[in-house]
């Protein structure tokens, strides 16, 4: 009874991975999560800036007060979501627990991302001295530590107890001894 269990496991991890890699290999060819996650932040960006401003969206392009506010893929952060993903399914839980924490991950992000490009938006219409340097900054240090918050928070929230492919790996080693010794007897 042992074998089939630990035989079930390591399929359900290979199933994981083959499906982790082939959204990747979808998502690289195909704009598609892209283009979702562009209308799902540059609306909610437009919406907000609507009660302080009168604005309107173009494409990936917010017009106010004279300026125009490009909504770029690194503004989207699909790669953010895509870390998010790779630690999800990288990670061993049930199907559902998977599917809450993916969907209170991304909206978590979508969120603090939607806030973000607002809060930029208003300092860079205002023409803020620091502009330069608090945009620079959430790009390149507080974006990284936002999805590590989301993530910690996430596992914390749906008590999550795996570490993302280490609890695999240790599976599968754990697995092989297993059937090593069954062989060996």
């Amino acid at each position: 009874m042992m074998a089939r269990s630990s035989n079930n496991q390591s399929v359900f991890i290979f199933i994981r991975y083959l499906l982790l890699l082939l959204i990747a290999l979808f998502m690289m060819f195909s704009s598609a999560f892209y283009d979702v996650f562009l209308k799902l932040t540059i609306y909610p960006v437009n919406f907000l800036l609507n009660f302080l401003y009168s604005s309107a969206v173009s494409a990936d392009t917010i017009f106010v007060q004279g300026f125009q506010i490009a909504i770029i893929p690194a503004c989207v952060a699909v790669s953010a979501y895509f870390l998010l993903f790779i630690l999800n399914f990288t990670t061993p839980m049930k199907i559902k627990n998977r599917i809450k924490l993916l969907i209170f991950s991304f909206a978590a992000l979508l969120l603090v991302n939607v806030l973000r490009i607002f809060i930029l938006s208003v300092l860079f219409i205002k023409d803020y001295v620091y502009f330069d340097i608090i945009h620079k900054f959430f790009w390149y240090f507080l974006s990284t530590i936002l999805v590590l918050i989301i993530w910690f928070s996430s596992t914390a929230i749906f008590k999550i107890r795996g570490i993302p492919v280490y609890t695999d790996f240790k599976t599968l080693i754990k697995n092989i001894k297993n059937k090593w010794t069954f062989f060996r007897y």
